[in-house]
């Protein structure tokens, strides 16, 4: 006798011991349940478009930003580097840009200008040696939808500025 009622309620326990309606019921529930198989990679192909746009979003703009700050740093570095050598010239300018900033950089701009200049401060005699770099960014993906809302990717400016007396 208790190892019958121990039987029933170990078949009670795992559901081996449910009526044929109970049964029925069980084997519905898995007909339905089988219609939602999937639903989790549907989901998940319809976020994936977006996931990767948002991606080589970021990538891309990650590469502008770096570019930027490179050709920043060259601008400053130069004139400080060219002011220390007293030698404010252009031919300077373009040597340290070459020599400082990172070739993967300059291959983002397909054009390079440099420019200086040599600025009396008034009522001293103290000169400021200023470079102004501009670059001619190729834009990977996304350039033209970010020219139509307004933001600029194709030029970036950059300067730099060192005081030195005469």
């Amino acid at each position: 006798m208790m190892a019958q009622a121990i039987r029933f309620l170990f078949l009670r326990a795992s559901g081996g011991g449910c009526s044929p309606a109970c049964r029925r019921v069980r084997r519905a529930g898995r007909l339905v349940a089988g219609g939602r198989r999937g639903g989790a990679a549907l989901e998940f192909m319809l976020v994936l478009p977006t996931i990767l746009l948002v991606l080589v979003g970021m990538l891309g703009l990650s590469n502008f930003l770096t570019t930027r700050y490179y050709l920043t740093a060259g601008a400053i570095h130069a004139a400080r580097t060219c002011t220390m050598k007293q030698a404010r010239t252009l031919a300077c300018v373009q040597e340290d840009i070459q020599r400082f900033v990172p070739a993967l950089t300059l291959a983002r701009c397909s054009a390079l200008l440099a420019t200086t200049t040599n600025t009396p401060l008034p009522g001293t005699n103290v000169q400021m040696f200023d470079v102004d770099l501009r670059c001619t960014y190729s834009v990977d993906i996304g350039g033209a939808f970010l020219a139509g809302e307004g933001i600029n990717l194709l030029t970036i400016q950059a300067q730099g500025s060192m005081p030195y007396t005469m």
